[in-house]
């Protein structure tokens, strides 16, 4: 359902509905079987080599934001911070290490940010839907759904793409600054600003 590389400790994270595999640099699997039951929606692994999981629970409906480190996991209950509902579908870690992720429920349309030992919601435009992919390029926090944002601004931006409700599912940055979008409707769209 997810994948993750850890360059710091050359190992990669396999989310799946019956745990999070381990595969170190030695081709030796570990199964983390304290997720089971969770849908690993997203992970991403920080600076310090710490694997961050978003994960949803299918039967009670809730969702958490997990950490796993040094063997320690810490979980962050979204519906205990005020986020019913919710699917954390996307998850980054920004240049100062800090993890992003995107939230997207019934009720719920957020972005976060865990910086300083604490979550933090970033502000989204007005009447801002399902905001579901991640890409983060320096300071700025890339956010696609119906539409295309660019946060972390004074104010943050709704870029006009050539099409209404692309369903952007995912976002990749690359060197050169370009985004590359996949799509529902229009199949892979490359925005440059």
């Amino acid at each position: 359902m997810s994948l993750a590389h850890d360059t710091l400790n050359k190992r990669t994270w396999v989310g799946t509905p019956k745990g999070i595999v381990e595969i170190s640099a030695q081709n030796q699997l570990i199964l983390h079987d304290e997720t089971e039951g969770e849908l690993p929606l997203s992970m991403v692994t920080d600076k310090n080599g710490a694997l961050w999981i978003g994960g949803h629970e299918p039967f009670s409906f809730r969702s958490k934001i997990k950490k796993f480190q040094s063997g320690v996991w810490t979980a962050y209950q979204l519906d205990l911070m005020g986020y019913p509902s919710t699917f954390p579908y996307a998850i980054g870690v920004d240049k100062d290490n800090a993890v992003v992720a995107t939230l997207t429920g019934t009720a719920v349309h957020s972005v976060i940010k865990f910086s300083g030992g604490k979550w933090n919601e970033i502000a989204l435009p007005a009447k801002v839907f399902g905001p579901r992919a991640l890409g983060l390029e320096g300071d700025k926090v890339w956010v696609g759904g119906t539409e295309l944002m660019r946060l972390n601004d004074i104010q943050p931006v709704v870029i006009n793409m050539p099409t209404d409700n692309p369903g952007i599912l995912s976002i990749a940055v690359d060197r050169q600054g370009y985004k590359w979008l996949g799509t529902t409707q229009h199949g892979l769209i490359i925005y440059h600003e």
